[in-house]
């Protein structure tokens, strides 16, 4: 009678433990669930910010490109004037010192555009890797949390059975 008693009570605890385990895993599942919908969000508004600084960086290069086509195409003739005229030649001296502090300016802010898009783009590939694996474990989650479901239905159905058997004796054989 008191390993009957004792299977019972190991059995209803396995069931406990099991039904608990499963709504422990449930809470975490929906957070978890909430975190990776948060995060596939995030990483739209990435891939959108990610774009649009690609294409600042795109046009910032072209205007770089024209100014430099623009910058020694005036200084050519600037050159022949300042030959008949002395004194244009100072000027265009001084021109091409402020041009070339502007398109050295802008060669900077070209390469600081192009640093940022590199990290933004790092960080994006991280992000997505990152979210990958959540979606991984979420999924592995979902499985346990099931497995320990079945196990607590299963459990307890069994300490059921037992209990009802050994109680009321549904599958003793009649002696005749």
């Amino acid at each position: 009678m008191l390993k009957r008693i004792l299977v019972l009570l190991i059995l209803s605890i396995l069931a406990v433990a099991s039904l608990s385990a499963f709504l422990v895993l449930n809470k975490q599942i929906i957070t978890g669930s909430l975190k990776i919908a948060s995060g596939k969000i995030q990483i739209a508004a990435g891939e959108k910010k990610l774009a649009l600084g690609k294409a600042r960086l795109t046009r910032g290069e072209q205007e770089l490109r024209s100014g430099k086509s623009f910058g020694e195409m005036s200084t050519t003739p600037a050159l022949a004037a300042a030959a008949v005229f002395p004194a244009i030649l100072a000027v265009t001296v001084a021109g091409n010192a402020a041009v070339n502090n502007k398109l050295a300016q802008g060669d900077k802010e070209v390469a600081e555009g192009r640093k940022k898009v590199r990290a933004g783009e790092q960080q994006l590939a991280s992000g997505k890797l990152e979210l990958e694996r959540g979606v991984r474990h979420l999924n592995r989650a979902k499985w346990i949390r099931n497995a320990c479901g079945v196990g607590a239905i299963f459990f307890a159905g069994l300490a059921l059975v037992l209990c009802f058997y050994w109680r009321y004796g549904f599958f003793r054989k009649t002696r005749t």
